[in-house]
């Protein structure tokens, strides 16, 4: 892994680049504290998986039943989920379908009336 540049050589990186120097000092402050911003995030997040996996082992050894419970309505909301998706899947797609009419096409006639049996036209 390539050791990252230290913000001097980021400064003057921009700088080189046709960058004025302060404007240039500013980006890289910016893009430092979005790297934090980020990293703290992540920190954020692992912390909230660890507190929830604890808080399921502690709903699954002091509330059995719950728990039980619990497990039964998850699996059902997977499968809905599950066969939702599946009943999507298998539904047509397109408008190839949409373009077919039970009117008989006749040529000469327009498609909007080809079916009546009333003349389109008064001559």
């Amino acid at each position: 892994m390539a050791k990252k540049a230290t913000k001097r050589q980021r400064i003057d990186e921009k700088v080189a680049a046709g960058m004025d120097h302060i404007t240039a000092e500013k980006e890289v402050i910016m893009e430092i504290a979005t790297e934090q911003v980020e990293k703290l995030k992540a920190q954020q997040a692992r912390e909230e998986r660890k507190v929830e996996a604890e808080a399921v082992s502690v709903i699954r050894e002091e509330f059995p039943d719950e728990w039980t419970h619990a497990m039964g309505v998850a699996r059902d909301r997977l499968d809905a989920r599950r066969i939702k998706r599946a009943a999507a899947a298998s539904k047509p797609r397109g408008d190839a379908h949409a373009a077919e009419t039970d009117a008989p096409s006749a040529p000469g006639v327009p498609d909007d009336v080809a079916g009546d049996t009333e003349q389109a036209y008064p001559y």
